[in-house]
């Protein structure tokens, strides 16, 4: 089976020549694509140009309208650039695989689209303890199929996300054109879209990749000066995770089921420890310059009124 890495990515050159090389390790031979959304930093497109002899890159435009960059338009750009057939990855640059794909994963994925003929997506990616909380109230396991799901109210529609999509997923391309879906302008209302078209979105049993806790943020590519003070504080290089070997793969893969792939209780970074359980945004170590970077997001808005 083939598999088709996106990776998107912005001025983060560090974590995306992570992101590619923990690919190369874990899943070689599978074709990668980076989508820049108009990086502008002198490492990041000298890295960009060091990645052009092994990875397919498409540049975009600078976009500073939508909050997260031009994101889910790139990510449109990769749903119409892919075959109508296959499989594809979508994956950010501050994300990282863990583990070698083994033909276990390559049955395991063709199984879970062959037995769910409605689904869309998967989900490759390890549950956030700081969510721990909720996703223990509404997580599954499956009765039939190894794989785990969520049941929130179908009326809370920021629930969508998680239940039927996240923009870190394995998508099936053939479906997705068929139903004629397109990429909304944020991850809610793009997940709020696949609610419409297809079932419930599953979480593998044995996840493969993981979000970088603490990385660098932008919103509408810009940073708040709690963003920066924060990455100061505590640096902007990457805190990769430990690859497994062999056997910690096939321990992981072992295991009891009920036991869930909560990524704090399976892997560990290289170098200075982040806080448990994972922070995903610098800035949100911190609650004061966390509190702050939210009110100057809000007068930022208020101020373009």
């Amino acid at each position: 089976m083939q598999l088709t890495f996106y990776v998107f990515s912005y001025n983060r050159g560090l974590f995306l020549k992570n992101c590619v090389e923990s690919i190369h390790r874990c899943a070689p031979g599978n074709d990668i694509i980076i989508i820049d959304d108009g990086s502008n930093d002198p490492d990041t497109l000298a890295i960009l140009d060091s990645l052009a002899s092994e990875c397919r890159i498409i540049s975009q435009p600078k976009d500073k309208i939508t909050k997260l960059g031009g994101l889910y338009h790139n990510m449109q750009i990769a749903l119409d650039d892919f075959a109508p057939n296959g499989l594809f990855v979508f994956i950010q640059d501050d994300c990282q695989m863990v583990r070698k794909l083994q033909k276990e994963d390559e049955v395991y994925i063709q199984n879970y689209f062959e037995h769910f003929p409605e689904a869309a997506f998967l989900n490759p990616h390890f549950l956030k303890g700081n969510r721990k909380s909720g996703i223990l109230r509404a997580i599954y396991e499956h009765r039939e199929f190894p794989a785990y799901f969520y049941d929130f109210s179908e009326k809370l529609k920021d629930r969508s996300v998680t239940m039927y999509y996240t923009d870190i997923c394995i998508g099936h391309a053939a479906r997705l054109k068929a139903k004629g879906f397109r990429f909304q302008s944020n991850e809610t209302t793009t997940a709020m879209h696949a609610r419409k078209l297809f079932s419930k979105m599953g979480t593998m049993a044995h996840p493969f990749l993981m979000s970088l806790p603490q990385v660098p943020i932008y919103r509408g590519k810009q940073k708040t000066w709690a963003v920066s003070r924060a990455e100061k504080r505590l640096g902007t290089n990457p805190k990769t995770f430990m690859p497994w070997t062999d056997s910690e793969s096939e321990d992981f893969r072992s295991r009891n089921l009920k036991v869930l792939p909560f990524a704090e209780d399976f892997l560990s970074c290289s170098g200075n420890p982040p806080k448990i359980p994972f922070v995903k945004e610098s800035v949100n170590v911190f609650p004061f310059l966390r509190l702050l970077h939210k009110v100057e997001l809000k007068l930022g808005k208020l101020l373009k009124r």
